[in-house]
């Protein structure tokens, strides 16, 4: 475990597990109301945190959890994890159900698309299947570089680009599974539609594949490009979530939880 947990014991702290945009707005609620926080994150990550803050990293257990709240006297948990962390979710809310800690969700907003351009599936494990059914020349996956391996085990017969976030670790995992350089393509958090564009259009995509990540994933955005150039977008729709104690979509909503 990384940590610097040298903060003050107090009987209202609140562990966020963050790593998102929405993590970033748990902590903006938290300094303006100077409540004390612990901001966890899987892997490290650039976060700035105010007085009332402090920053862990690492991988938990539900056993790592269950001490460190103990030892921290937790009595609150705000869940801003990605949507997508399915085993992280089911994790946290049972610790917080054993510790009987209240367990807040702060879930991206989503909107509900019905484009033709668009086709859902419930798993990646259907998109990849489907992919060795049908005659595609290119495809863009941009479904996180820990699913790459899956793509590449399916030996799929279309060129595979892959979209992966601008940071060492990334790169790093890439590298090991061997993609080459020229189907790696760098991004930083944040979508570009221009930028985006352009490279479609010189990579000749036939389908763009993605997560349902919602506003803050930039799901509008890509499919605005898919649209423009006429490129089937496969979308590996987001999982159902724990039934929380309460879920908010907004600042204010946080707040009212929170005082």
């Amino acid at each position: 475990m990384h940590t610097s947990l040298n903060i003050f014991i107090e009987h209202r702290m609140i562990w966020i597990f963050g790593g998102t945009t929405e993590g970033k707005k748990c902590v903006e609620v938290l300094e303006h109301l100077r409540l004390p926080y612990v901001y966890s994150t899987k892997t490290k990550v650039k976060i700035e945190l105010g007085k009332r803050g402090t920053y862990r990293f690492g991988a938990m257990t539900p056993n790592d959890m269950i001490r460190a709240f103990n030892e921290m006297g937790v009595t609150k948990v705000i869940d801003a994890a990605h949507p997508f962390a399915l085993e992280l979710h089911r994790n946290i809310f049972n610790v917080a159900n054993i510790l009987d800690v209240r367990l807040i969700r702060y879930e991206r907003e989503y909107v509900s698309i019905e484009h033709t351009s668009v086709t859902y599936f419930d798993s990646i494990a259907e998109i990849v299947s489907a992919l060795t059914t049908i005659d595609a020349k290119n495809i863009f996956v941009m479904t996180g570089v820990q699913n790459i391996s899956k793509y590449i085990e399916a030996k799929i017969k279309s060129k595979l680009y892959y979209r992966i976030i601008d940071c060492q670790r990334s790169k790093l995992i890439a590298e090991q599974l061997g993609v080459a350089p020229s189907c790696l393509h760098l991004f930083p958090s944040k979508i570009d539609v221009g930028e985006q564009e352009l490279l479609m259009e010189r990579l000749g995509i036939d389908i763009m594949i993605t997560k349902e990540s919602g506003s803050s994933g930039f799901f509008e955005e890509k499919l605005q490009v898919a649209s423009k150039l006429g490129i089937s977008m496969w979308v590996w729709k987001r999982p159902n979530l724990p039934c929380y104690d309460h879920l908010v979509t907004a600042n204010e909503e946080l707040l009212e939880q929170l005082i």
